[in-house]
């Protein structure tokens, strides 16, 4: 990587850092479904610091996203970008998104003495991605290396046009996210199983029901 990309590199992951610290250690598993190879449009609750250009240049990397995939919303949601995927529902049942990562000089030296390269790429995505199984991305992390990820998406199957993952953090609730993302407590409920307003847990990925023009505007 350039060197003059590794500053705005390097505090973007401190910022998202940050963010999973504060969201828990909850994990989730991706989402079933039932019609192979369906595909949609997804989109992704990412918490960035800044809307500067270079860090949008770096989102557009970590996501293998095009400039007009990602947006932001800072009067409703300050320090999130909203990334836009497609989502397929893949041969194991699950949706998910792919995408790659490439592996920072700084990993070396500020990851876990044990932290494997799909660890070090998976803690990147703040809770919205997970590595494939086995591999080379098993391997200790080597800057320069590229990772190979699947991003935690869904397909509407309800009256929505959308879903949006988001990582639930300390002091959420059904109500809260409500009224931040226009869907009522309801639709919510209902795309995430729940049985009524139970605490949002922290770390933990949940679909939020988005019509059409709500989120694609970010």
């Amino acid at each position: 990587m350039p060197p003059h990309r590794l500053l705005p590199l390097l505090a973007l992951l401190l910022a998202v850092s940050g963010a999973a610290a504060a969201g828990g250690n909850a994990t989730s598993a991706p989402l079933a479904c039932s019609e192979l190879s369906r595909v949609c449009t997804a989109f992704l609750a990412f918490p960035a610091a800044g809307a500067g250009a270079a860090n949008a240049t770096l989102l557009e990397s970590m996501f293998d996203a095009a400039p007009g995939d990602i947006t932001a919303d800072a009067a409703a949601s300050p320090g999130y970008a909203f990334v836009r995927k497609n989502c397929s529902c893949l041969p194991s049942r699950t949706y998910l998104a792919n995408t790659t990562y490439t592996i920072p000089s700084s990993a070396a030296a500020s990851g876990a003495p044990n932290a494997t390269a799909a660890d070090v790429a998976a803690a990147a995505y703040a809770g919205l991605a997970v590595p494939p199984p086995g591999g080379a991305a098993q391997r200790p992390p080597r800057p320069g290396a590229v990772v190979a990820l699947h991003l935690l998406c869904g397909c509407s199957s309800g009256p929505w046009n959308y879903l949006l993952s988001y990582v639930g953090v300390e002091g959420d609730t059904v109500e809260s996210l409500s009224s931040r993302f226009g869907a009522s407590m309801d639709a919510i409920e209902a795309a995430n199983a729940m049985a009524g307003p139970d605490p949002i847990t922290a770390g933990k990925v949940y679909y939020i029901p988005l019509n059409s023009g709500e989120r694609s505007q970010c």
